[in-house]
């Protein structure tokens, strides 16, 4: 990956990323024969040779960086969908909300697949996954940024594996019905390992239709639905989604 800035017709940074499986782990200058400049690590980063590591939330969101000594360099804060405000210090951290690589100059947050728009809440390009994500093709983990993720730009990780959860579940009661009569149960590993992927992957959608039947009225007899929390929550989101319509 490459990132260029300019500054009218003066290319001010050329950045070089190498990408080691799903995340970037070297950064080069091609403007200094491109050195090394950063090293990325799972806890942290080298920059310029100092070792800064992050403070992260329950998403993955970079909330600060702090140095050997346990100084914090930089400080940020979050709104729902990831419009990050930097409170304090003089680094910069290239890694923003949710754990995706935020570019400073444009603003966006580059998922694996795409790019992903704070501002917006919305991805900036189709999902690669089509349908099989949601209906809404540029939706950002079906409008639930409070408790999902999604680092690939592919699919939201709680609500995914939530539907997984629920495939094995099924296959499981399935299987046990099935075999009522034996003495003796024999699991099929390979039945339930199809069945998680199967609601691995369709969850997404399920997830959009399952929030189609509570707008229309279908579900008010769900022992949760009365409970104070679920309605905080839900009045939550609808004030962070109301921006969108």
């Amino acid at each position: 990956m490459r990132l260029t800035q300019l500054s009218g017709l003066t290319v001010t940074s050329d950045k070089f990323y190498v990408w080691c499986g799903m995340s970037p782990c070297l950064e080069t200058d091609a403007l200094n024969h491109n050195a090394v400049t950063k090293r990325y690590l799972a806890e942290g980063l080298i920059d310029h040779g100092t070792p800064l590591y992050y403070g992260s939330d329950n998403l993955g969101s970079v909330r600060d960086l702090v140095d050997a000594s346990g100084n914090v360099q930089a400080s940020y804060d979050y709104q729902p969908y990831g419009v990050r405000t930097k409170l304090m210090g003089t680094e910069d951290s290239d890694y923003g909300f949710a754990g995706l690589f935020h570019e400073s100059q444009s603003g966006l947050d580059l998922a694996v697949y795409r790019g992903y728009n704070a501002s917006l809440g919305r991805w900036l390009n189709r999902d690669p996954i089509g349908e099989v994500g949601g209906l809404n093709l540029y939706a950002y983990v079906n409008n639930n940024p409070l408790d999902s993720s999604d680092p690939t730009g592919n699919f939201a990780l709680i609500d995914n594996a939530i539907g997984g959860g629920i495939g094995v579940l099924v296959d499981l009661a399935a299987q046990g019905w099935e075999q009522r009569n034996q003495p003796h149960f024999q699991w099929d590993r390979t039945r339930t390992a199809v069945a998680f992927v199967a609601g691995f992957a369709t969850s997404g959608l399920s997830a959009v239709l399952g929030k189609g039947v509570l707008s229309l009225g279908l579900g008010p007899k769900l022992s949760f639905k009365n409970s104070g929390k679920c309605r905080y929550r839900r009045a939550r989101k609808r004030k962070f989604t109301d921006k969108l319509k």
